[in-house]
C-alpha cells in the first residue's frame, strides 16, 4: 500500500479535528504541521512526533513531498495556501 503524505496548514480546533482523524486512517501519515502560532504548533506536533513543524507554509511547501494539504485557518487568512 502507498502512504499518502498530508501536510496540515493551521493548528487550531480544526486543524487538531482534522489531525485526530487522519491518525485513525491506515494508509495516512501527517509529515508536516505549519501554524504561526508557535505555542499551538509544538502542542499539536505533540500528537506526531515524527512530523516536521513549520511556521511558514511556504517553507513547509519547499521542503516536503507532500501529497495532500489541509487548509485549516480561517477563509479570510488561506492568502496563497
Amino acid at each position: 500500500m502507498n502512504i499518502i503524505k498530508v501536510g496540515i496548514i493551521g493548528c487550531g480546533w480544526f486543524g487538531n479535528v482534522h489531525l485526530d482523524n487522519l491518525l485513525k486512517i491506515d494508509g495516512v501519515e501527517v509529515t508536516a504541521l505549519t501554524s504561526s502560532n508557535i505555542i499551538k504548533l509544538k502542542k499539536t506536533g505533540e500528537k506526531v512526533p515524527k512530523a516536521n513543524l513549520y511556521s511558514n507554509h511556504k517553507e513547509m511547501y519547499e521542503k516536503e513531498n507532500l501529497d495532500a494539504v489541509f487548509i485549516c485557518v480561517p477563509p479570510d487568512s488561506h492568502g496563497d495556501a
